[in-house]
Parts: C-alpha cells; sequence; structure tokens
C-alpha cells in the first residue's frame, strides 16, 4: 500500500480532515476499504472526491446515517448539506492481475503493489502540501504475505492475519 497522499480542498467547497483508513487486502484479488473521515462541507453544492473509477461502492454513510451519492467516472458526489460532518465511505477495488499491469495497481500470485495514482483512497490532488491532513491506515493481510508502506508502521498478528498500522501526523493547512 502506498503513502496516502491527503489534501483538504475539494475546489473551495470542502476540506477533508484525519481520514482513518481500514483496508484488508486480499492477494492476488484486490482490496477492501471502510473509510472514515470529518469533513467540513462548504455552500450548496454537497461533496466530491476523485476515486479509482472501478470502485465497487458499497455505502457512503454521514453521521452513520446511509446518505445519497453517485458515483461514475472515477468522481464520488455525496449529497450533503453545509456543516461539519463523519463521513464513511465502504467500497472494494479489484486490482488488475499480471505481469502486463504493472503502473499504478497490479496484483500477482504472490506480490503487488498499489500507488497513489491509482486512487486506491478518497483523493483531492497529488500536489497541494499545504492541505496535508492527519491520517491513520490500518491494513490486514493474510500472515503469509508482508506488507509495506512508505510510513512509519508497526505489524503484529491477529489469528490468520497480519495486522500493519501506519500513521502520518501533519496538521492541516487553511
Amino acid at each position: 500500500c502506498p503513502r496516502p497522499a491527503w489534501t483538504g480542498w475539494s475546489g473551495r467547497s470542502s476540506w477533508s480532515t484525519m481520514p482513518r483508513l481500514s483496508v484488508h487486502v486480499r492477494p492476488a484479488d484486490g482490496i477492501d476499504v471502510d473509510d472514515r473521515m470529518h469533513i467540513r462541507v462548504r455552500g450548496d453544492n454537497g461533496f466530491a472526491v476523485r476515486l479509482n473509477y472501478r470502485a465497487n461502492v458499497r455505502q457512503v454513510k454521514a453521521d452513520k446515517i446511509s446518505v445519497k451519492y453517485l458515483f461514475g467516472g472515477g468522481l464520488l458526489w455525496v449529497d450533503l448539506p453545509p456543516g461539519e460532518i463523519e463521513l464513511t465511505i465502504t467500497y472494494s477495488i479489484a486490482v488488475e492481475e499480471g505481469p502486463n499491469e504493472t503502473n499504478s495497481g497490479c496484483f500477482l500470485r504472490k506480490a503487488g503493489h498499489v500507488r497513489n495514482q491509482y486512487f486506491w483512497h478518497p483523493f483531492f490532488d497529488f500536489s497541494s502540501a499545504g492541505d496535508q491532513a492527519e491520517f491513520k491506515i490500518q491494513a490486514r493481510i493474510p500472515k503469509e504475505y508482508k506488507l509495506s508502506t512508505s510510513l512509519p508502521q508497526t505489524e503484529r498478528i491477529e489469528g490468520p492475519n497480519a495486522l500493519s498500522t501506519a500513521r502520518r501526523l501533519g496538521g492541516l493547512s487553511r
């Protein structure tokens, strides 16, 4: 899993802080993600972020209540009123497999990678360093595999899984 490059502005209408990603890696298949973040929606246009166009968005909740959303072409729009809200997006992505699919996301039988440009997590931009947020990612993978991020991480074994926890602290600049 790559370092999530979280940025905080979606146009000038909304921003996100404190994303908490829970990821289950299914080797040679894909990832399941539960992403919980605190957001502030400004204006009447809701909240929008980019996400891998192949994501299967299963549920979107605001303050633990299901909300209306639209997803297509790599853009997720959520119908939210102005204000501060805890948003949770639950989705899965089948990651490409095979030696010819080596760019942004590729799983082989015994190895694989998923990079930021794969948009595997809700994403605003690559280069807005002033909008970096504190975040935490917890990833599960069968213990027979090793998981690496570009962040400091800890790992422990829980039953059949290895659980890696990575965290980046950095305040959101406004």
